[in-house]
This record gives C-alpha cells, structure tokens and sequence, in this order.
C-alpha cells in the first residue's frame, strides 16, 4: 500500500532534483563563506509545543538548488550553505503527522512568500506553526463477489483544491496520510478499466484518522466503435457520450477515429460529437436525435463493439428577416427574432437573425418547414411567418435541402400591436380615466403617453399573461381635440393605441379643422398620420380660444377710442 500527496507529487520530485542536484540530505556542519542561511522555529498549532522532527527544505524559486534540515527537540532548525537567491521554504513535505506548510502560512509553493538571501547573510525568524493531519483509510472490494480489489487508485481531493493519492494493496485496503482537515470527495477507479469508477466523501478533523471509506467496485463493460467523416471516411476527432438509467460516461474519440466507453450494466443512448463544427452530430444508429436513436444494452462479459457512426456534413437554410418591408432588425431596439426548421412535426435546427436580417440554420439533408417568429422578450411582438409569405404551417411551402445549402429562403415580419382600450372615449382635461392592454412581454414595464406630442401619463408591469389595467390623470392643460393614448413595452417594444378625444367642460367634443381620429400608434411611437391630425398636447391654446381673446381687446380699444371723442 503507497501513499502520496497528489499536488505536491511533481513538486517533491522537483526538490528531490534540486537536493541531489547539490548533492545535499541535510544542512551543512559550517557555514561557507559567501553563502547565508535561513532558520526559524516550529511548533505544533494544537498546543504550541516544539514540532520535532520536522523536514524543512529550502529550494530556489526555479527548483534548479537548494538544502534541507530537519528541526531539533526544541523546534529549531537551521539550513546553511544557501547560495544567494530567492528561495522558497516548506515545512512537512513529507510528514504523515502534520499537514504540509509553506512559508509564510501558505498551502502551496505557488502562494508561498519567497525569501531572499544574501551572500554571508543569516535570515532568521521563519517561523511555522504546524496544524496536525488526518487520514482517510478503507478497504475496496469487487462488487461481484466480495473479494479485494488490488491495484485500486485512490484519491481524495477537496474544494480548496488539494489532493491525496494512495493506492489499495493486495487486501484491497488504502490509506491516506497527512490530509489536511476538511471535506474530500474521494474517487475510486481501476487503472486496468475493468471495474467501474465510484465516489464516496469523506470528513477528516485533525490529528484523527477518518476510517471505514470502503467502495465496492462493479464489473462494468464496454461500448466501441470508430468515428468517421461520411464524405470521405476520415478518422473524426471528437467524443461519445453514453446516458442512460445507470448514468453517463464520456470517452473521447483516439486520432484513428476509434473510442472505447467503460460504462456499466445497462441500456443507453450513444451521441457522436465531432469537434468539426462542419459536422453533425449523431445518435446510434443514424439517428439525427435521442428520441429516434438506437439504444445499445451491455452487461458484464457481453461487451458492444462496431457501434460506429459515419457524420454527415452539415448543410444550411439561409435567408434574411425585414420588419415591414425593411431588411434587418433596424436600429430603434434590441430585437430577438428566430427562424426555426421543422421536419415531420419536431424542431431540427434554429437560427437567430443577426441585425443585417441575415440567419442561418445548420440541418441535415432533408425536407423542412420553415418560421420566423419573436422570440424571448418579443415573442408576441411579430406574428408568426411561415415560409413563404404564409400564416399558417399548412399553407407553408416546404424546403427541400439536398446536397448544397438553400438560401433566399426570406421572412417579412409585421408589428403586432397591443390590444389597448380605455373606460371613456372621451373626458375632459384633469379627468382620471382606466387603461387596459394585452399582448405585452410577462412582467415587463409598460410605458404610457398622451400623443401627439408625448406627454407621460405613468407606467405599469404586465402580469404573467402580459397584460395590464392601471389608471392615469390626464394633465389640467390638454388640449381640446382628438387624442392617443399610446402604449409601449420597454423589452418587447409592442406597442398599443387607444382614441380619446378631450372636451370643453359641460360641452360637446371639440375637434380641429380637417377632423381628428384616434389610430394605433406605430412602432416608433408616432401617433396618427394624412387626414386624421391630432390635438397638440402640452398648455398651448386652441385657434377659437385665441381668436375669441383677439376679439376681446380689439372691441376694447374700439370703446377706449369712443370715449376719448366724447370727451374731446
């Protein structure tokens, strides 16, 4: 039964180099001239008496040199002959009672503090304190009949990153020393591939010995084939995965195309997965998904080989997105707009429309329904299009995809506007009137506005059905006429309108010359447009209130005129 500390494993073998290297096992019995020294004290952080026995090595930073000692009774130790240069200082590299320390409190060389010596010079008070190990110990056996497995590699390794390594002897038993405290995932796996992985945790307090880690390793068995490019039979680099009720196993695809999958008993679903992005992936046998795929049962001593896969190169539906006759997503909002390409009912491939309007669909060979739609946040704010010009999928035309990309396969999308409605048609100014809209993202902001010139009115969030009911005031200085009451979803960008026309107190609507209609407002927020002109909002005065004020101070200065004749 052997043990090591997993992380430090290349790093001793490193200090072992540079101590042999300067053909030194402990330090010097007199100083050299032209060389210094570092020393210091270690205790035991449990009751901070003298840590005897301890190793110290002081290797330069690049490992090329350096010394060793080995602490006195008193804790004391002190390693001469250092040639000038940074070093760095470690503490119980090889201890099984206390957990590995480097200078000053680090875990590890590479956070260790360097310590610099001069020639004829000696540092002293590299100090440590010591915490006390634990261990991990058990047995593994073989699920099957009990009976020790030999050979089993060990390893403990936690979140913090360090890492033990042991490995079972001829009883099956292990045992890992020198674990710092703290919580392990231990991993048991036979090097040959013969018995299965298993994972066991393991809590080690310190200076005690966590025991009773045993595993018991099953049989598994193996799935195998090759990988390779349909078109012309090269050797494909990737990987295959295998899932299924006993779990998933993963093994990556060797340079001649073959792979070999230890996995245990059970059925599963096998996925080819080229690192080509030219290729497709692929499910055994010939299957484009996991639905339609082949499954693959293996148990101990009935292996499954041959279980090859030739990919397919992929092909592409390309194409351009406009909204209302204007190719791109345009530069006003973010949009999210998707075409997705259907075959027999179930989605093959999808692309998102870049900002150009431009997308791509990467599918196999075959016979495909095409729709442009909103997606995430504008999922309602386009209404869905099927290829070409359609509205429905039975109306659609169906693309055909054989040996070379189809393109020119373009979607012209249509805001859907919101349903918004008010409780009056019409009101008077200062009035506070209910607003009601559907159609909007779930949970979104919905802006308000009085247009035409936009006057906020508030906001509201949709509910989870993207709908939304508030009330708003109109302002006391709104223009008499015909109005819009406009409202926008600030992540969808739908958007709604509804008409209200604005009334003089204890009178009938008044409406501009050339008349005044409400619309729905468009996109970009503008109100109605041609013949229907709204009211200009804001606390400007109406032409007949103006002309009725001209009136007034003309029939004034008239009378002050008169006057003045009479009294001449």
């Amino acid at each position: 039964m052997s043990t090591r500390r997993r992380w430090r494993g290349a790093l001793t073998a490193l200090i072992a180099a540079a101590l042999m290297f300067t053909g030194v096992g402990a330090a010097a019995a007199a100083p050299t001239p032209g060389t210094g020294s570092v020393s210091g004290t270690v205790t035991r952080a449990a009751d901070g008496l003298p840590a005897a026995g301890v190793e110290i090595h002081v290797v330069l930073q690049d490992f090329s040199g350096g010394e060793s000692a080995t602490t006195a009774p008193d804790g004391t130790f002190s390693v001469d002959g250092l040639a000038p240069g940074t070093y760095l200082v470690s503490f119980a590299q090889s201890s099984d009672d206390y957990v590995t320390q480097w200078w000053a409190g680090a875990t590890n060389s590479f956070s260790a503090t360097p310590v610099a010596v001069e020639a004829d010079q000696a540092v002293t008070g590299i100090d440590a304190t010591l915490a006390s190990a634990g261990s991990i110990s058990g047995t593994v056996t073989r699920a099957a009949d009990g009976l020790p497995a030999a050979g089993i590699a060990v390893s403990a390794t936690s979140w913090g990153g360090s890492g033990y390594d042991a490995t079972t002897d001829s009883t099956g038993a292990y045992r890992l020393s020198g674990v710092a405290p703290g919580s392990y995932q231990v991993r048991f796996s036979d090097p040959a591939g013969v018995l299965l992985p298993q994972f066991r945790q393991a809590t080690v307090q310190a200076g005690s010995g966590t025991t009773g880690v045993d595993a018991a390793l099953a049989a598994g068995a193996t799935i195998s084939g090759h990988v390779r490019a349909a078109a012309d039979g090269s050797p494909v680099s990737g990987s295959v995965t295998a899932t299924g009720p006993a779990g998933r196993y993963m093994a990556s695809i060797e340079s001649d195309g073959s792979y070999v999958l230890h996995v245990a008993e059970g059925t599963y679903t096998v996925r080819f997965q080229s690192y080509d992005p030219t290729l497709l992936p692929e499910y055994w046998q010939n299957a484009s998904d996991a639905a339609t795929a082949t499954p693959v049962t293996v148990s101990s001593g009935h292996d499954a080989a041959d279980v090859d896969a030739d990919l397919s190169r992929a092909l592409f539906l390309r194409g351009t997105v406009s909204i209302d006759g204007t190719p791109g997503l345009g530069s006003g909002r973010a949009l999210s707009i998707a075409v997705t390409a259907f075959a027999g009912g179930k989605q093959v491939g999808m692309g998102y429309a870049h900002q150009d309007g431009t997308y791509s669909i990467q599918v196999p060979a075959g016979t495909y329904t095409l729709v442009a739609q909103g997606a995430e946040m504008q999922v309602n704010a386009f209404a869905p299009q099927y290829y070409a010009q359609a509205a429905s999928e039975a109306e659609a035309t169906p693309v055909v995809l054989g040996t070379s990309d189809v393109t020119g396969l373009d979607f012209d999308l249509s805001w859907t506007p919101a349903d918004v409605s008010s409780s009056a048609s019409s009101a008077h100014a200062g009035d506070t009137i209910t607003i009601s809209g559907s159609g909007f993202a779930p949970g979104e902001k919905v802006s308000i506005e009085l247009h035409s010139t936009p006057v906020v009115l508030g906001s509201v969030n949709a509910d989870e059905s993207g709908a939304v009911s508030t009330t708003v005031t109109l302002p006391a200085d709104t223009a008499l006429g015909a109005h819009e009451i406009v409202l926008t979803g600030a992540y969808s960008g739908t958007t709604g309108a509804t008409a209200l026309t604005v009334v003089a107190p204890g009178g009938g609507p008044v409406t501009e010359p050339g008349g005044a209609t409400g619309g729905a407002a468009n996109p970009s927020g503008a109100g109605a447009s041609g013949a229907a002109q709204l009211a200009t909002t804001g606390s400007e005065l109406p032409f007949g209130e103006m002309g009725l004020a001209a009136l007034v101070l003309v029939a004034g200065a008239v009378l002050v005129r008169i006057r003045r004749r009479q009294q001449a």
